[in-house]
């Protein structure tokens, strides 16, 4: 049964390690440590039995749980009561070894001791608030209190005014992606540089100024983004703002590897260095009228 034992670390699929533990008490004990290390998802249905069957194991089984989605859908799983809240805010507050949170629904804006155990892990690397139904005060106290050093942050649609720059910046020396959904960046002058960012997902942004944007983020290789509302004249002031900002800036560029987004994203970029892989989105609407700024958006050597 040793060498059985010693067979647990190499299982891969959570179903095929979990038919290979249940063969047998001694199996099972051991492999439980390796089963909550993949992901879970957790509602107000099953939250308080989660709770009971890990605390059922031992002391330190909520050490081995690596990852996990709180999900709070009334119309699906019912409103979570006091017990289940309880429950899950005990679960956080013991599991200090969890890596990854997904996030989706009302528990933030609801639950004020869900957050606070959610700021005290110390070991969070990757955090998803983008299905938080848009509750942007919960999202922001949250990451003002949070400690843990975040490489991967995903959130919901912010107010316009909000500098993320700004925001982020307990982050800055740690994140290394970063996914938004229809925020507009402010372009006060700031020392703050993310150096190890090299994804940025951005939907829906206004006014991309790439006098901003480069010196935050240096080592930028993937950017994903689409300008909000279509095109007017303000973004071909932006785009000669950023052309001369690079020609006036010849150090201060990007490597990108990837870059995507609608035709008037990429006009509006003005991008002059070397891009990899260019990705276009392209509909019946964007097209009308955008064959010139379709040539221009294509002018960088790929």
């Amino acid at each position: 049964r040793a060498t059985l034992v010693l067979v647990i670390p190499w299982i891969e699929g959570r179903q095929d390690l979990f038919s290979y533990i249940t063969t047998c008490s001694d199996l099972y004990n051991a492999g439980i440590p390796f089963l909550l290390r993949f992901h879970y998802v957790i509602t107000s249905r099953n939250v308080s039995q989660f709770n009971q069957f890990m605390k059922s194991k031992s002391s330190t089984s909520f050490l081995a749980l690596r990852s996990l989605e709180l999900v709070s859908n009334p119309n699906l799983h019912g409103r979570m009561g006091l017990d289940a809240v309880n429950s899950l805010a005990e679960i956080l507050r013991s599991a200090s070894n969890l890596r990854h949170i997904q996030v989706t629904g009302d528990l933030l804006n609801r639950y004020r001791a869900l957050y606070k155990a959610l700021a005290s892990l110390p070991s969070l690397r990757c955090l998803d608030l983008h299905g938080t139904w848009g509750y942007e005060p919960a999202q922001l106290k949250l990451l003002s209190q949070l400690q843990s050093p975040l490489r991967v942050l995903s959130m919901g649609e912010l107010e316009d005014d909000l500098d993320i720059i700004l925001t982020l910046a307990n982050f800055r020396r740690t994140l290394e992606e970063l996914q938004l959904e229809k925020t507009k960046f402010c372009y006060s002058p700031t020392s703050l540089c993310y150096p190890n960012l090299t994804y940025l997902h951005v939907t829906s942004i206004r006014n991309l100024r790439l006098s901003s944007f480069i010196p935050a983020f240096p080592n930028l290789r993937t950017l994903n983004f689409s300008c909000l509302d279509g095109f007017d004249d303000e973004d071909e002031d932006i785009r000669d703002s950023n052309i001369r900002f690079q020609t006036r800036h010849p150090s201060q560029h990007w490597f990108l590897t990837s870059l995507a987004g609608d035709i008037e994203s990429l006009y509006t970029l003005g991008l002059q260095s070397e891009v990899s892989v260019v990705s276009v989105d392209v509909t019946e609407s964007s097209l009308y009228g955008a064959g010139s700024k379709l040539a221009d958006a294509c002018l960088t050597p790929l």
